[in-house]
């Protein structure tokens, strides 16, 4: 015998499946910001990397804006549409710290003692996740002692006003990997000339960390001339300074930090915790000039080789 449906009990059944699936069905779309300090291709790059490293995960929806765009109500506008907001740059950490939003923010582009000044005399208490630009101490000194091998006895530094804060981090690195590290502070660049050149004769090589008020342009075209005349190796902070003679280098690129902050939302979105992060960055690039090594008898591993045992002293330090 075969059974029919009589046809009160389609219609329910009709019914029932239609407001099922619409019960079932939520929108999925997570809404992220990104917000840039301008209109610099170094901030573009940071957005490419987050993009190119999330292309893989649907579900995605991106709105890119700059502060200049922005106006002080719009910026509630902007918490009430976004999941997460990612913050590219100085000047718009300053825009968003100036704001109570509760939306999820990380913070990219920005070194350190730049985020914590802000942070600290911010009128919002918020705790922000970042991912400085700046590198660790423990990977500077490490790619130093990588680089000049077993011809390193002692390292120069010059400490700045800004920098004098990250002083016993080096000082600890140091003594960690074996290294003297001989160091000297001063409150301008007035001095730093003189300071810089007694601390190239006196060590076998020269770390030199990023602080404006004792090493600007012009303190450190006469730092790499000072190196070059006392064949000492310089380990430094970008690209550019292995450009224009130093040694070594390693920094992480706006890429890499865009990509960094795509493994912040990714673990946001697939986390049902908040997951607050402060820390440096994980992904960086070694650079070699491998003129400059040759002119001072350096024998230099290739800069992935270099990179590799960097990340595996890391790993092992974890």
């Amino acid at each position: 015998m075969t059974l029919t449906s009589h046809p009160i009990i389609k219609l329910t059944t009709a019914i029932f499946l239609l407001c099922f699936s619409l019960w079932g069905y939520t929108d999925t779309t997570t809404k992220i910001t990104m917000l840039l300090s301008g209109e610099s291709r170094l901030y573009y790059d940071a957005v490419d990397g987050v993009t190119e490293e999330l292309d893989s995960m649907s579900g995605l929806d991106y709105e890119l804006t700059t502060i200049s765009d922005l106006e002080n109500i719009d910026i509630k506008e902007i918490g009430k549409k976004s999941d997460y907001i990612i913050v590219v740059g100085t000047k718009a950490l300053r825009f968003i710290t100036s704001t109570k939003l509760p939306t999820p923010t990380l913070n990219i582009l920005v070194s350190k003692r730049t985020y914590q000044f802000i942070s600290k005399n911010s009128k919002s208490k918020r705790n922000y996740s970042v991912i400085y630009l700046d590198q660790p101490a423990e990977r500077l000194m490490l790619l130093a002692k990588l680089v000049l091998n077993s011809r390193v006895n002692n390292i120069g530094m010059l400490f700045g006003p800004t920098s004098v804060s990250e002083k016993q981090d080096y000082i600890s690195a140091a003594n960690k990997l074996r290294l003297k590290l001989v160091s000297k502070e001063e409150s301008s660049d007035k001095a730093s000339l003189d300071v810089i050149e007694s601390l190239i004769k006196e060590t076998s090589a020269y770390v030199a960390l990023y602080d404006r008020d004792v090493l600007n342009r012009k303190i450190a075209k006469w730092l790499l001339y000072m190196a070059n005349v006392n064949r000492k190796p310089v380990i430094a902070y970008s690209r550019s300074y292995v450009e224009a003679g130093a040694v070594a280098a390693v920094y992480t690129t706006p890429t890499d930090a865009g990509r960094s902050a795509a493994n912040w939302l990714s673990e946001n979105i697939n986390s049902t915790r908040r997951k607050i992060w402060n820390r440096y960055p994980q992904r960086f690039t070694v650079d070699i000039n491998k003129r400059i090594a040759t002119r001072l008898n350096l024998s230099i591993d290739n800069p992935d080789v270099i990179s590799a045992k960097i990340k595996a002293a890391e790993v092992k330090n974890d």
